[in-house]
């Protein structure tokens, strides 16, 4: 090929390879932009898509979800990605939905759909049908998953509205359960359909052709349904939803809502009444029992008092049953005992609140836990087992309810008739279970309540104890070691030019200081022990007169210092049951005290008196007294109280309060009786040993 073709054609080569190049570049930007536009595309079709949109990791997390779905869910796009599906799944959905997820990322299926429900942001719940399905890459690798989410709430409600309306209209079709009638201008029936026949007793509508309503119920109802008949007939005004109460000829008593109208003939002319009559019997009963049990919780918030809160329930459930003779026991488990807490009855009297228990009708639906309605003859059949026996005036029937917390019986409720044996039936059992029911709930949060009450009390006294206990160690446990080391420094650095006298009495000072530190740390351990629950506590026989004499012993140099006389005028043939240890405390602190306010010259005498099963013992002072003001602070944890003595004695005042818990330890009490400048009698009582 000649060279001068040989470089056209290279030159045509090199013209086209240029402008594929150009071309290859055009295409890449048209590529760019083409994939631009279709993104752009895509999330306006996603954003703007009435159906939810969501794109999720393997993990449940969306990653992406459009306006629609975080709307329907009320979060936002970044909130929804701080969750998993799961977590506003609704709880009773999230078992399945999850099983299917993972049967969908473990390749078990490529798609799933189901009915589930949502739980709003704001916790109302979206019922939706979710179509979920997984994301594949170019080279089919599995990649997010995908799920769109139709909101079908409202659908659902349409298609609920739709299935209840065609179930009344079926009910309506295979007979309406109200009874419908015509009647003749006579106020005979002419026709009624089956729920009528029903309920007036026969078997067939045709039974009752050519019959009044004198023939059914008894006069009072029926002549007050004759008159309302004739009347429509006379104005042909129509009587809307009257309520009746029904009595029959046999006793029975109904009660309906009754709509009565004007019955015509083809012509307009009228030829009887038209009449459609519901039973509201059942109705009637539960209104009585939801307003019985309103006026239960109403009564249980606004009255305090127990006794006003048991005549309230006894008005109560007189308005709903016969309750001429009513009562409420309650059962003391630890002392197996029944108290009457409330009483009423036509016959009998109430000779004792409280009685053991025993083997009557009250005593075996506490046993049992059950309700029972007994009538004569059940009666009978429980006496012959030998279950109970017959206590107070024989009943006709008998009606008692358990009062429960959980399934603890700590209570009855108890109706009888003397004269009516169907005074009661078992519907009248099932209000009365229904009532006790709430009866039981205000008694629980009652206990509740003081539970609550005592709890708080007692880490109120706790608290108290702790603040007692710190202030002793840090000020009335610290000042006499403070006097012992002021004396003991100055004996040792000033003992040559101290006189005789000078370091007698810093000595004496220093063992006053030792004996009053000796003396309080004593009671702080006991006081200590006694808190915590680690003090033994052994009654045995102890002889008053020899316990005074011990501690007069004990004390009678501390009471010569002061020329206090101290006098024993216990009789010796007065003993006590008592612990030793805590009724030695309590006379050595209670003399300790009195030697304490009692001025030089003064007296201090111990008697004691037996007073039925305690013995009461006095401790006199001819003292400095107090006042009222003082009194009202003895024996008191809340109050940091304490008084200088004569001879300027120092005190806690923990002496006193550890007296009151060790008589309290014997079931005894303790009190004062003083006035100031006229001395003190502290009195307290321990159990007598006869």
């Amino acid at each position: 090929m000649p060279n001068s073709e040989y470089e056209e054609l290279h030159k045509r080569l090199k013209s086209l390879q240029d402008e594929n190049d150009s071309l290859k570049r055009d295409v890449e930007v048209f590529s760019k932009d083409l994939t631009a536009d279709i993104n752009k595309e895509l999330k306006s079709f996603i954003d703007y898509a009435r159906i939810g949109i969501a794109i999720l990791n393997f993990n449940g997390n969306p990653l992406i979800t459009n306006a629609y779905l975080q709307n329907l869910l009320q979060y936002s796009g970044k909130e929804l990605r701080r969750l998993t599906f799961r977590d506003f799944t609704h709880p009773h959905d999230v078992a399945s939905d999850s099983r299917l997820y993972e049967e969908l990322v473990a390749g078990l299926r490529q798609e799933y759909k189901v009915d589930k429900r949502y739980i709003r942001k704001d916790g109302e719940i979206v019922n939706a049908k979710a179509t979920v399905s997984m994301i594949f890459d170019k080279y089919n690798k599995k990649k997010y998953i995908l799920a769109f989410v139709e909101d079908v709430t409202e659908q659902l409600k349409i298609e609920k509205k739709l299935l209840s309306e065609q179930a009344l209209l079926s009910r309506l079709m295979e007979g309406i359960p109200d009874s419908i009638y015509f009647k003749d201008l006579q106020s005979r029936f002419i026709k009624v359909n089956n729920a009528a026949a029903k309920k007036l007793g026969f078997s067939y509508p045709e039974e009752l052709i050519g019959k009044s309503d004198a023939d059914i119920f008894g006069k009072e109802h029926s002549s007050e349904a004759f008159n309302d008949e004739q009347n429509i007939i006379k104005t042909q005004r129509p009587l809307i939803n009257k309520e009746e109460k029904e009595i029959y000829q046999d006793g029975k008593v109904t009660w309906a809502s009754t709509t009565k109208l004007p019955l015509f003939d083809e012509n307009g002319k009228i030829i009887g009444t038209f009449g459609m009559s519901r039973d509201v019997t059942e109705d009637k009963k539960i209104y009585k029992t939801q307003e019985a049990v309103f006026k239960v919780s109403e009564a249980a918030i606004s009255i305090e008092n127990f006794d006003l809160f048991y005549q309230e329930i006894h008005s109560i459930i007189s308005e709903l049953m016969p309750a001429e003779n009513f009562y409420i026991a309650l059962f003391d488990k630890n002392k197996n005992t029944i108290q009457l807490a409330y009483f009423v009855d036509k016959y009998d009297t109430l000779d004792k609140i409280e009685y053991n228990i025993g083997k009557g009708l009250t005593e075996y639906v506490i046993r049992t836990g059950k309700a029972i309605l007994v009538d004569a003859a059940k009666d009978a059949e429980l006496r012959e087992k030998g279950e109970v026996e017959l206590v107070g005036e024989p009943q006709a029937i008998w009606m008692g309810v358990p009062l429960k917390i959980k399934s603890e019986t700590f209570g009855v409720i108890a109706l009888q008739d003397y004269e009516n044996p169907n005074a009661y039936t078992y519907e009248d059992m099932q209000i009365l279970i229904y009532v006790s029911e709430q009866i039981a709930q205000v008694f629980q949060r009652r206990r509740a309540i003081e539970e609550i009450s005592r709890y708080t009390e007692e880490l109120r006294q706790l608290n108290m104890t702790k603040d007692k206990f710190f202030s002793i160690i840090a000020h009335d446990l610290r000042n006499p070691f403070i006097t012992i080391l002021g004396f003991s420094e100055l004996l040792l650095s000033d003992f040559q030019e101290l006189t005789e006298e000078e370091k007698i009495y810093y000595i004496e000072e220093m063992q006053n200081s030792a004996n009053l530190s000796h003396n309080l740390l004593q009671n702080l351990l006991q006081w200590s022990r006694s808190q915590t629950g680690r003090i033994d506590f052994s009654p045995r026989v102890i002889n008053i007169h020899n316990m005074v004499m011990q501690n007069f012993e004990l004390l009678k140099q501390t009471a010569a210092k002061k020329g206090i006389s101290l006098i024993n005028e216990v009789d010796e043939v007065i003993n006590i049951e008592a612990d030793e240890d805590m009724t030695d405390t309590i006379f050595r602190n209670l003399i300790t005290n009195a030697i304490k306010f009692t001025p030089d010259g003064g007296s201090i005498k111990i008697n004691a008196l037996p007073e039925g099963s305690m013995a009461l013992i006095n401790v006199i002072d001819s003292g400095v007294g107090m006042d009222e003001d003082t009194k009202s602070k003895l024996f008191r944890l809340d109050v940091n109280h304490s008084s200088l003595g004569t001879s300027q004695e120092k005190g806690t005042g923990l002496g006193l309060i550890l007296c009151k818990e060790f008589v309290e330890k014997h079931n005894g009490k303790i009190w004062v009786e003083s006035s100031k400048g006229e001395g003190t009698t502290f009195t307290f009582t321990l159990p007598i040993k006869c």
